[in-house]
Order: structure tokens, then C-alpha cells, then sequence
């Protein structure tokens, strides 16, 4: 969820994301996830602070905690709850920044065994996935203890502050990339013949 006062957004959920690469599609995967994410979860995506918690306030654009949420509430420990696993269509270039999709060559050799094309599902799963929040919800976060550097919390809520954000819930997810295969419509091996000389191909590992 975000929260917008006099158009300046106060509080959000954030996502935090691991395996995202520095490489040379990361900023079209990056839109990819960050689209996704707002659709599907109004949430925030981070890469760089994976130790946010719901409680407390980020600095915008570089993510660094601002201030702790001990310093302005007395919040229960965290405890995060399994979600079931996401999943993202996309594309394999995109999937292929994670590190996870089958090499190029074995896909052009399993072509050549079976004289025909695969079709390839390229899919992003976030697994593990899991969520935490303030038990009592999200309203919680508008009371502090009135410690003096608390102040910039209730600036937040007063939409005083442009370039912090209040955390409300916290996703936390690992990206893999999954590419499925199937035989296009000019294949007609076999399955059961032709599954030991894939798997030869592959060392060993399953299409």
C-alpha cells in the first residue's frame, strides 16, 4: 500500500529483492519487477537494504535506513510469514540476468538431436517469499514516542517530507529465472526415447 499526503508519498510497502545483477539489462528487469510489484503488491522495489523492517523511515532514491524504527515505537520482534511463490512471465534475455537459464549452445544442441525448434517459457519465480508487518497494522505507525528525532515520522504523515519514506510492510523475495521447453509443432520425438539424450546434453539435469 502507499500513502500520499498533500501529493507527496509518506509511507509505502517496500519489496526487497535479491539476485538482481549489474549487468547489461538490469535497468529493463528492473522496470520489469518494479511494474509487477506496484500491480500486484503496491509495493516499492529495493535491491540494496535488505535489512528494512516495517517501522522504518528510508531515505529516497538511495534506500538507506534514515531512522530505525527502535528509536520511535515499541514494536514487536519481526516475524516474516511464507507466501506462496510468485511468478513472472518474461522474456529469456531478461531471465538470463539472473544466471538461471540454460546455456544458448545445449539449447542448440538438444535442436540439433531432435532436427527441430523448442518453444521456451521464460518465467522469473520469487521463491522463498515472505511478508512482515506491525501485527495491529499499519495505523500503528502514526503514534511515536515523541522522541525529538521522531519528528520527521509525523512530518511524514503531515506530507512535510519529500525524499523519506515510512516502511508499513516488508516483502521479502530471492529471483530465479525458470525456463520451461517444449517440442514445437515440427517435433515428434517421443518423449520417453528421446529424454536420455537431452539429459546427456544437459549433464544430467532435467529440460
Amino acid at each position: 500500500m502507499f500513502c500520499r499526503i498533500a501529493g507527496a508519498l509518506a509511507c509505502a510497502t517496500i519489496f526487497f529483492l535479491s539476485n538482481v545483477s549489474a549487468r547489461a539489462n538490469q535497468q529493463q528487469l528492473q522496470a520489469l519487477l518494479a511494474k509487477y510489484l506496484i500491480a500486484n503488491h503496491q509495493a516499492i522495489p529495493l535491491h540494496n537494504n535488505g535489512s528494512v523492517k516495517s517501522g522504518d523511515v528510508l531515505k529516497m532514491p538511495e534506500e538507506a535506513t534514515y531512522l530505525s524504527r527502535n528509536r520511535c515505537f515499541s514494536l514487536p520482534a519481526v516475524s516474516y510469514t511464507s507466501l506462496t511463490v510468485d511468478l513472472i512471465r518474461t522474456t529469456s534475455a531478461l531471465a538470463g540476468e539472473l544466471e538461471g537459464q540454460i546455456p544458448t549452445q545445449k539449447i542448440a544442441d538438444i535442436e540439433a538431436e531432435l532436427h527441430g525448434k523448442l518453444r521456451e517459457t521464460a518465467t522469473i519465480s520469487i521463491d522463498p517469499l515472505s511478508q512482515e508487518e506491525p501485527p495491529s497494522g499499519y495505523r500503528v505507525l502514526s503514534k511515536t514516542n515523541g522522541a525529538p528525532e521522531c519528528e520527521v515520522i509525523a512530518n511524514l504523515w503531515r506530507g512535510k517530507e519529500q525524499d523519506k519514506i515510512l516502511v508499513t510492510r516488508v516483502f521479502h523475495g530471492t529471483l530465479n529465472a525458470v525456463s520451461t521447453f517444449d517440442l514445437g509443432g515440427d517435433l515428434t520425438a517421443e518423449a520417453a526415447i528421446e529424454e536420455k539424450k537431452i539429459n546427456s546434453i544437459l549433464g544430467g539435469k532435467p529440460l
